[in-house]
């Protein structure tokens, strides 16, 4: 249970641990952020920051010593990371989590050991294994990085007919797992754990259909078109792997697939949904009062030990669009944006990519063009606002020059 005055050591730099910071400040709580990249966004509104390689013992012995608790903010944090610092200072997640959850295949091998149902899949680390991989899933199937790979990043699908030797090069040969296509929609839980028990925040509907060839995530809505049967399964399955992963208090994200009555569970996290996204979700007491928090916020009240049963989800509808890079090439300019954020329901527009930066398509994309946020009385209007907004806005992208090394 953090204290006031305590220092939350973050690992990473993105997004979320900026958020995090922003959201700590006011409830009496500090953060230091340890990363390496010396352009991190969370730098700009931290007490402290430590830019240094994930392998440098003395930084990391120093960062801990700072520090009263561990997180990170993502799930690619080095595993080996988190278990020395877990030696100095308490890290939450369990390091041993981390390592279960940033590995496809350990991961997969890990819930399907649960009998939680899952795609047929098989290890990819030569032509030979992605064969006899496909001989398991059959085709289609999905090709997906063992590690570094979200939001779309590091997948390609396999068609019948299709080369899967070019799809796995289109993934620069990296060690991979194999996945029998599941047929049905998607659909993202964020929840919290209490004493072992997950409380579902939101689910999320991805109403653009993810059939591949790559599965760019450009759409959350919530709620979802799903009856409440329907919810509760999704509920208990993530809560099926909650408890073997050891998880007993805090965030987690998880994505499945509904294919009819059946459940598939693609991916968990301890972590919240990342990035900006998570600014479609507010709370607010009994879900109505005018005194509404981030989810960050609710996250480190919980982590304070406080009560948060009174909070609830704001009523309205919301749905959030990650704006996706149609083409490899240099950002030159946006327009549109003033008739983008004049759409009835549309709350705010957010463009992160900066001028000059080299933009890169899935399956290397690593990053959005930006973010529509919408709200209003219905699912239908918020998802139809953030489409609307989006066609608004025009991207001036030059070829990028591609450098031959002499």
């Amino acid at each position: 249970m953090l204290k006031p005055g305590a220092t939350i050591g973050i690992l990473g730099g993105g997004q979320l641990a900026r958020m995090l910071a922003l959201a700590a400040a006011p409830l009496g709580l500090r953060c230091h952020v340890y990363s390496p990249e010396k352009d991190s966004c969370a730098f700009d509104v931290v007490h402290a920051g430590t830019c240094a390689k994930y392998d440098d013992e003395a930084s990391l012995g120093r960062f801990a010593g700072a520090v009263d608790v561990i997180t990170y903010e993502f799930e690619n944090v080095p595993a080996k990371t988190a278990a020395f610092l877990a030696r100095r200072r308490p890290v939450l997640p369990d390091p041993q989590v981390l390592e279960t959850t940033q590995d496809r295949l350990v991961e997969k091998n890990f819930i399907s050991a649960l009998k939680i149902a899952t795609a047929p899949y098989g290890p990819v680390h030569s032509a030979t294994q992605l064969s006899e991989g496909i001989d398991i899933t059959g085709l289609p199937a999905v090709l997906k990085t063992r590690q570094l790979g979200y939001d779309g990043k590091g997948q390609a699908k396999v068609t019948k007919g299709g080369d899967p030797v070019a799809a796995w090069r289109s993934l620069h040969n990296a060690p991979c797992i194999v996945e029998g296509f599941i047929e049905g929609r998607e659909y993202a839980l964020e929840g919290v754990l209490s004493g072992g028990s997950v409380r579902s925040l939101a689910i999320f509907d991805k109403p653009d259909p993810l059939d591949g060839p790559f599965f760019e995530e450009t759409i959350y809505v919530t709620p979802p078109p799903l009856g409440e049967a329907e919810k509760q399964v999704i509920v208990a399955t993530v809560q099926q792997a909650a408890e073997a992963l050891g998880l007993h208090h805090g965030a987690v994200h998880a994505e499945c697939r509904v294919n009819g009555r059946d459940v598939v569970m693609l991916e968990i996290a301890p972590r919240p949904i990342g990035g900006l996204c998570s600014r479609v979700l507010r709370f607010a007491r009994d879900g109505t009062s005018d005194d509404r928090i981030s989810l960050e916020e609710l996250l480190l009240r919980h982590s304070r030990g406080e009560d948060l049963s009174g909070w609830e989800g704001e009523r309205d509808a919301a749905a959030v669009m990650m704006i996706p890079i149609p083409r490899r090439g240099l950002l030159k300019d946006v327009a549109g944006e003033q008739s983008a954020r004049a759409v009835r329901y549309v709350e705010d527009v957010r463009i992160t990519a900066k001028r000059d930066q080299v933009l890169e398509p899935l399956p290397e994309a690593g990053s959005y063009l930006g973010f529509i946020f919408a709200r209003a009385p219905l699912a239908r209007q918020a998802e139809e606002a953030v489409r609307q907004a989006h066609r608004c806005l025009a991207f001036a992208i030059d070829p990028a020059i591609a450098v031959t090394r002499v």
